[in-house]
């Protein structure tokens, strides 16, 4: 997994942000962040150091990822967005992760939990 010392960015754990705030930060069930499959596509919060007026930073971003494989309730993705405030990243790069890292699950038109589905 990446780190913000080896790599400049590490994601956060979105289950502890939950823990310490939810009413504010909502996250899926745990269940359906362990059973998610390939080309299911996430949100993560990731962890970017930067730097502000020549002081070192660490900025968060949420992004995007699309689940490329699923190993042993672990999953690796690609990077969808751009990140705004870094360039240690860029779409289209791998990223691992697991359950704990999930802050939401994109829910497609064509699913009945979407509140448009069915919908012309």
């Amino acid at each position: 997994m990446a780190t913000l010392d080896e790599d400049g960015w590490e994601l956060a754990n979105a289950e502890e942000l939950h823990a310490r705030h939810p009413d504010r930060f909502q996250i899926p069930s745990r269940q359906e962040r362990a059973s998610l499959q390939v080309g299911a596509r996430v949100k993560l919060v990731f962890l970017l150091r930067t730097e502000r007026k020549g002081q070192p930073i660490i900025q968060g971003e949420r992004m995007w990822c699309t689940i490329r494989e699923v190993v042993a309730g672990r999953y690796v993705a690609t990077l969808d967005s751009d990140p705004a405030t870094s360039q240690v990243l860029k779409p289209g790069d791998r990223v691992e992760f697991g359950p704990e890292h999930v802050a939401s699950v994109l829910i497609p038109r064509t699913d009945p939990r979407h509140p448009d589905y069915g919908k012309g």
